[in-house]
């Protein structure tokens, strides 16, 4: 990960697939200790995202996305996923 907001401001300015993705990934742990790894989201996740949000109730839904979404559509699917936005990283939060 960048040290300085310097770097880390330049670093977003080139597209993530320029990046090394392993500066943008790490294995956490929270407050009460649930381990999970956060990584980047990237185009070949667009399916499984898509099957887990499919598997939420609306009321799961409308927490994730505070509006009354009731599906995930592909156009935002794809947004969530893509790699070559200088502007947005969009992170996973799994289950190791």
């Amino acid at each position: 990960m960048a040290n300085t907001h310097n770097e880390l401001v330049h670093d977003a300015g080139s597209s993530f697939s320029a990046m090394n993705a392993a500066e943008w990934s790490a294995d956490l742990v929270s407050r009460t200790g649930v381990r999970f790894h956060v990584r980047p989201a990237v185009p070949p996740d667009e399916d499984d995202l898509g099957a887990f949000f499919r598997s939420l109730s609306p009321e799961d839904l409308r927490h994730r996305f505070l509006t009354g979404l009731r599906e995930v559509g592909q156009d935002r699917l794809r947004e969530m996923v893509r790699s070559d936005d200088p502007h947005s990283i969009n992170f996973l939060a799994i289950d190791p």
